[in-house]
Formats: C-alpha cells, structure tokens, sequence
C-alpha cells in the first residue's frame, strides 16, 4: 500500500498510534494501518471473510479520530474483498 500510495503522490500516514483514554488514564493502545489524506482509515487484513470484530476495530478508529470513512481491505487466498465502513457523524 505505501508503495502505491507514493506513486500516486496521495498523502498518508502509516501505524499512527490511536490511543484509547479515558478520565486521564490509559485504557488501551492501537494502531491505525493508514490514515490517507487526512480523511480515511486504511486497515488490511488477511483472511477469507470480513469479521465483525474487524468491523468494529475501523469503525472505533473513525469514531475515536472523528473521521466518516473507513476503508477495511481484505487479502484472500483467492481475491481482494474492499468494505466501506461509514461513521455516520452528528451534524
């Protein structure tokens, strides 16, 4: 992905740390995969179908980085599998 991303000259950032804190305190760490322009989750994966917890993982990551969307990439033995994954914001 980065190598694409620097041939296509789209900004991105990669393993940018996305903490979850709560009263002060520390509760978890994790990482984003990408974050591209600014605007959208990047995360890759490697298995046959998309799980829910995968889900879940992209859609804390746009609600915690107050972003809309999220782009979930998914390496099969056999194929690529892309999902939308939307933050629907308060306006």
């Amino acid at each position: 992905m980065e190598v694409m991303f620097k041939e296509k000259n789209i900004r991105y950032k990669s393993q940018l740390y996305a903490p979850v804190i709560f009263r002060n305190k520390l509760l978890s760490k994790s990482y984003l995969d990408f974050m591209v322009e600014e605007k959208i989750v990047v995360e890759l994966k490697k298995n046959e179908h998309f799980a829910i917890g995968h889900i879940k993982q992209i859609h804390d990551y746009l609600v915690r980085s107050q972003l809309q969307l999220g782009i979930l990439i998914n390496f099969t033995f056999a194929e690529v599998k892309i999902k939308r994954v939307i933050n629907q914001l308060d306006s």
